[in-house]
C-alpha cells in the first residue's frame, strides 16, 4: 500500500500536467473549428448572387422604392438676356427693410443703408409696393425707388423743391411751437407764425409727427406741412 502512493504521488505532477495539455487542446480545436465554420459561411454568402432576389422582391412590392428627393434650389433671381435685369418678386407685407435686403442679395443695391436713408429723406418709406419687378444693378437709387413705388421718389422731390436741401431732425414729443423754431432756424420758413397757421388751416396740427426729413429752401409752407405730417 505504501509502494502505490509513493507511485501516486511520484506520478502525480506529471499526470495533471497531460491531463491540462489534453484540456487545452481540446478547447482550442474546438475553437478553431468554429472559426473555420463561420469564415466558411461568410465565402458561400459572399459567392451567392442576391441582385436576382432582390429584383424579384421589388417587383413583388416586397421592397419599396425610396422615392428620390428632390435638391434643394436656390431662390437665385433670373437674368433676362443680356440687358442685365434682374427679376424681383416682393410680396405682400413685407417692409422697406425687407425690401433693402433682397434689393441687396441680388446684386441691385450695394448698401441696405443708403437705400433706406433716401426713402426717409424722401419720405416715402411706406410708399413701396408689392409685386414683380425687372431691376438692374445700374439704375440709380431714385431709378429703383421709382420703379418699385408708381414714382414717388419723383414726385416727392418735385415736392421738396429746388432749393438746397437740408436734413432736419424733429424731437419726439415736440410741439407745433417748437417745430416751428426749427424750421425757422434752419432757414426753411421765415416765420414760425406763418407756419403754424398754415397747419391749422389745413387741419394737420395736430398730427405733425416727430422724425428726420430732408426738405428744401424756398419749399412752400403747405409741402412742409403734409411732409411732416406725413400726408400726401
Amino acid at each position: 500500500m505504501e509502494k502505490l502512493k509513493d507511485i501516486f504521488y511520484n506520478h502525480f505532477d506529471g499526470v495533471l500536467m497531460i491531463l491540462v495539455i489534453g484540456t487545452m487542446f481540446l478547447v482550442l480545436n474546438l475553437r478553431f473549428s468554429s472559426l473555420f465554420e463561420i469564415n466558411m459561411e461568410k465565402q458561400l454568402l459572399a459567392n451567392i448572387d442576391v441582385s436576382a432576389q432582390l429584383e424579384e422582391a421589388r417587383d413583388s412590392g416586397k421592397i419599396e422604392e425610396e422615392p428620390v428627393q428632390p435638391t434643394d434650389q436656390l431662390n437665385e433671381p433670373e437674368i433676362i438676356d443680356a440687358m442685365g435685369l434682374v427679376t424681383l418678386d416682393i410680396p405682400m407685407g413685407v417692409t422697406s427693410y425687407d425690401i433693402a435686403d433682397q434689393l441687396l442679395e441680388h446684386g441691385i443695391i450695394e448698401d441696405t443703408s443708403i437705400f433706406i436713408d433716401r426713402l426717409i429723406e424722401l419720405n416715402i418709406t411706406d410708399r413701396l409696393n408689392y409685386g414683380t419687378y425687372e431691376l438692374a444693378p445700374t439704375m440709380d437709387i431714385d431709378e429703383i425707388i421709382d420703379a418699385m413705388s408708381k414714382n414717388a421718389a419723383s414726385i416727392a422731390k418735385e415736392s421738396l423743391g429746388t432749393g438746397t436741401p437740408v436734413k432736419i431732425t424733429i424731437p419726439s414729443g415736440s410741439s407745433g411751437d417748437t417745430i416751428a423754431s426749427i424750421l425757422q432756424d434752419q432757414g426753411l420758413i421765415e416765420n414760425k407764425q406763418d407756419f403754424i397757421r398754415s397747419a391749422i388751416n389745413m387741419k394737420l396740427d395736430r398730427y405733425l409727427l416727430s422724425g428726420t426729413y430732408t426738405l428744401n429752401e424756398g419749399m412752400a409752407l403747405e409741402e412742409i406741412v403734409k411732409i411732416i405730417a406725413h400726408r400726401d
